[in-house]
């Protein structure tokens, strides 16, 4: 149970239940390994939470909408609790006129552009791709800035401009947050996954 709770995505919700479950008998080495490995887990969504929301508000404080897919915060809609769900990175998703401008913030706080590109390429890469893949050399947290959802997958990639009337507020860790409408957001996860 625990090996594939791992392999699955799904020991947050596993061990809660035995947590909680005293009927569930279970070695004593075994509820370690499980308190030991959700400890380490919800500690690195605290840690990407944080960011998120850092980066939220400087992003804000630009004028740059930005919602966050996924992470800590999908965990948060599904189950209500944010350290439920294994995450191993953030992905947000912002028009595709903030994409460089959203870039090149993150680099200022310190990212690094995973797939350095000269910027007289930017207009033909926002074109042909849709995200950049940033990481931060000093905590590990890797962002893939989206501006388009779904394009290898559909002829009609999702942009925020085809459905920012569609969007919806909600809150998270006390802010308030754009975030996909439930339609899109189960399209997107059918999908994407």
């Amino acid at each position: 149970v625990y090996t594939i709770s791992i392999r699955l995505g799904v020991l947050g919700i596993i061990y809660k239940y035995l947590k909680n479950e005293s009927s569930v008998h279970m070695p004593d080495q075994i509820k370690k390994k499980f308190h030991t490995y959700y400890l380490t887990f919800a500690a690195r969504n605290a840690l990407l939470s944080h960011e998120l929301l850092k980066i939220l508000s400087i992003l804000e404080g630009k004028r740059i909408m930005a919602l966050p897919l996924k992470g800590p915060v999908l965990s948060d809609i599904i189950y209500g609790d944010d350290t439920l769900r294994v995450s191993s990175d953030l992905d947000i998703f912002v028009k595709d006129t903030d994409a460089i401008k959203a870039r090149d913030i993150l680099i200022s706080l310190g990212y690094i552009n995973v797939t350095p590109l000269d910027k007289k390429y930017d207009p033909f890469y926002l074109k042909i791709e849709s995200a950049f893949s940033l990481l931060n050399p000093n905590n590990g947290i890797n962002i893939d800035l989206q501006w388009k959802l779904l394009g290898i997958y559909t002829p009609a990639p999702i942009t925020i401009s085809k459905i920012q009337k569609e969007l919806i507020t909600q809150q998270y860790c006390g802010k308030t947050i754009y975030q996909l409408s439930k339609e899109d957001l189960l399209f997107y996860l059918c999908v994407h996954g």
